[in-house]
């Protein structure tokens, strides 16, 4: 078989990659701007046409905050468990001057 000779690649596969320039299954953002502002020119009805389809700007906000929810979310354990004993200290620390204020 064609194929067998260069690291396990298929004939079609090598073919494909030689003779074809494919585009990316997931184009870059860069490229749907264009794409949108290209296509926004020729079609009527713009704002209906894309009504379906998620608004750039907004999916960038999106990923924004996920970001941060993530940063929130990883924050170390042992961070966590000292600012929970900070706060019990704080606690006692209150209980302790309320204690003294009513018997003195």
């Amino acid at each position: 078989m064609e194929g067998d000779e260069g690291g396990g690649e298929w004939g079609i596969e090598r073919y494909l990659r030689d003779h074809f320039d494919l585009p990316a299954k997931n184009p870059s953002e860069e490229a749907r701007r264009k794409w949108r502002s290209a296509v926004g020119k020729v079609v009527k009805n713009y704002r209906r046409r894309f009504r379906m389809i998620p608004d750039l700007d907004q999916r960038l906000q999106d990923e924004a905050k996920r970001r941060s929810i993530q940063v929130l979310t990883t924050l170390p354990l042992t961070f966590t468990i000292t600012i929970i004993i900070i706060i019990i200290i704080i606690i006692i620390i209150i209980i302790i001057i309320i204690i003294i204020i009513r018997y003195y």
